[in-house]
């Protein structure tokens, strides 16, 4: 079982055992986290950078700057990972390097949840609700749009009362 503080402590437990198998603590709080893959952890931080880890031992792999603050949980699908911004910007990292591979950037209201919902890859699609209402697919590949669809529209005469995050 893999656990995370926000104070930055990560934690490898045997299920069966007491006493983690290691323990890992970081120089930053931890804002979104932990997405686990075949040999990763990644997590993210309040301010803007993704970290991956060795799932075996807690060994930093690589660190990552994505353009502000991450509260979605990140996603391994293959070897990209997908982190959410809460600047609408989502962008797909090398899981072997850290490294950008593409970008997508989406309009974020003036008043909106604080908070975002993690992508979903379903197939070659990654799935975003959006602060804007809107449900959007992209590519896992490129990022490209495939398409987006509204799941609300937003009303009345207030950014309060027009509120439609999809988180």
């Amino acid at each position: 079982i893999y656990s995370v503080s926000a104070g930055g402590v990560i934690q490898a437990n045997d299920i069966g055992k007491a006493a983690p198998l290691w323990e890992q603590k970081l120089d930053s709080v931890v804002s979104a986290g932990l997405a686990v893959a075949s040999d990763l952890l990644v997590l993210a931080t309040p301010e803007a950078e993704v970290i991956a880890m060795a799932k075996d031992n807690g060994e930093i792999r690589w660190r990552s700057s994505v353009s502000s603050e991450v509260l979605a949980a990140p996603v391994i699908s293959g070897n990209f990972v997908i982190v959410r911004s809460a600047d609408g910007v989502t962008q797909a990292l090398n899981a072997d390097s850290g490294e950008s591979v593409w970008s997508f950037s989406s309009n974020v209201p003036a008043l909106s949840l604080r908070g975002d919902a993690p992508p979903v890859v379903v197939g070659e699609l990654v799935l975003l609700g959006q602060a804007n209402g809107r449900l959007s697919a992209l590519s896992i590949f490129d990022g490209v749009l495939q398409w987006e669809t509204a799941v609300v529209v937003p009303q009345g005469r207030t950014d309060l009362e027009r509120i439609v995050d999809v988180d």
